[in-house]
């Protein structure tokens, strides 16, 4: 018997932009589509309706703002353990911090890239106490899949292919895979060595640029590197 999916709700009014997240997240999560508000709050009338492990959201829907929904007394009806990221082609200053005031979790600005979301995806579920299911232990990046990688290393490969242009230096590494802790200078250094010599195989190389700044280069891509 086949496992059921845990459910993401988005709310998209785009369908290009629905494929690209049923593309990226289908085969892993039970995707539920919102293409309006009043559809979305038609579900959360629903009294037999199952709780998401996450939501996406885009702001500007077919028939309002999800701005309304966060300042409304409905949010309540929703747990703020659940993972909420925006999605939105609005990056101004000001949208994003009144997203983060109102207590969004994330914030991905289109166009975005499939990795870029999956790695947002992945690290909210890995920091959520309503995700139960398995965080994989692989990585998928320009339809290869990467394998063999410890916790940290894949957390470095994520940085990577999250950055772009795939340029990531000391300060961001140490923020984002130590989560700002002070470690030893060579412990980044290690990594990086060790993570170059996994992925080196794989088509992917890792090129120092001087001055604690490391790029991922894909010789799959371009034969000269």
């Amino acid at each position: 018997m086949e496992e059921e999916k845990e459910i993401i709700w988005i709310l998209e009014d785009d369908e290009s932009c629905r494929d690209i997240l049923e593309l990226t997240l289908g085969k892993s999560f039970n995707l539920i589509f919102f293409p309006s508000l009043i559809l979305f709050y038609e579900h959360l009338d629903n009294p037999v309706r199952k709780t998401p492990v996450m939501m996406l959201a885009d702001l500007n829907l077919e028939d309002g703002n999800f701005v309304d929904f966060l300042e409304s007394k409905r949010r309540d009806e929703i747990s703020r353990d659940i993972p909420l990221t925006i999605i939105s082609a609005d990056d101004d200053a000001d949208t994003l911090r009144q997203c983060f005031k109102l207590g969004v979790h994330d914030y991905l600005t289109k166009p975005f890239k499939r990795n870029e979301l999956l790695v947002k995806v992945e690290t909210q579920l890995a920091k959520s106490n309503v995700y139960v299911g398995k965080i994989k232990t692989f990585i998928e990046v320009d339809g290869n899949k990467i394998e063999g990688l410890t916790t940290k290393e894949r957390k470095l490969f994520n940085l990577f292919i999250a950055t772009d242009p795939r340029i990531i230096d000391r300060e961001q590494i140490l923020k984002e895979v130590w989560g700002g802790r002070q470690v030893h200078p060579k412990s980044v250094d290690v990594h990086i060595y060790n993570l170059r010599r996994k992925i080196n195989d794989q088509g992917y190389v890792i090129k120092s640029l001087g001055n604690g700044k490391w790029s991922l280069l894909s010789s799959r891509l371009d034969p000269s590197h």
